[in-house]
């Protein structure tokens, strides 16, 4: 699966790299002539050149840094983690959970066991009056259901939709990640150099990317777990 993230988050992050260095002003002295000796311009493209090499170096640092559990929980907060409540969610019509590739009924056949473990759990979870107990219920069920569905993803993991379908997720995922990376970075860049300076429309550049980023890993997260159950009713037909 490291294949998924080559040339995707590289021109990811060189493109933001860009973006930093042009917003930040540091061509505007060309732009606007001060710059007359062939030497400066020289330099300058130099400078920019070694400065965009240094940021790229840091923000893959950082990010090989970051477990993939923290960063899932930065990536999908604050849904639940799709494989945690999937059965339910398809089975009470959560929004999101709909996919025509299967039906309610054949989900309920083919995981009864699993639904009947899934609302005996929320049986006790309702009788429960002691917070602390009912909240370890909440968790395990939530356990339970994940573990479930991520012995079904083992039997199918080298289907080509689910590898698209997770590869997909990754990479929305990292991409999230990684903008708070750059962001964090260029906050720093701006403290310590008088190379770059701070400028407002780059925060705003990645905000953007940061919401845009994180809408679509949930949105591929809940794909790639539907995705799962889908072949795994529709495999043995």
């Amino acid at each position: 699966m490291k294949e998924y993230r080559k040339e995707e988050l590289r021109n990811y992050v060189i493109g933001n790299v860009l973006f930093i260095i042009t917003l930040s002003g540091i061509f505007d002295s060309v732009f606007d002539n001060n710059i007359n000796d062939i030497t400066d311009i020289i330099h300058l493209l130099f400078e920019s050149a070694l400065l965009s090499s240094i940021i790229y170096i840091y923000i893959y640092i950082v990010d090989s840094m970051i477990p993939y559990f923290i960063k899932e929980k930065i990536a999908l907060f604050p849904i639940n983690k799709p494989g945690s409540v999937v059965f339910k969610s398809i089975v009470k019509k959560k929004k999101g959970y709909n996919d025509d590739r299967f039906t309610i009924d054949e989900v309920k056949d083919k995981y009864k066991d699993i639904l009947k473990e899934v609302e005996k759990t929320e049986k006790a979870i309702n009788k429960e009056y002691n917070q602390k107990k009912k909240n370890d219920l909440k968790r395990d069920i939530k356990k339970y259901q994940n573990s479930k569905w991520f012995s079904i993803y083992i039997k199918h993991k080298d289907d080509n939709a689910v590898f698209t379908t997770q590869k997909d997720f990754l990479l929305n995922r990292d991409m999230n990640v990684i903008t708070l990376s750059i962001a964090a970075i260029y906050l720093i860049i701006c403290l310590f150099s008088d190379t770059i300076i701070f400028k407002w429309s780059v925060i705003i550049l990645l905000i953007a990317e940061y919401i845009a980023t994180s809408i679509a890993a949930k949105l591929k997260a809940i794909r790639f777990v539907l995705t799962v159950v889908s072949r795994d009713i529709h495999v043995d037909k």
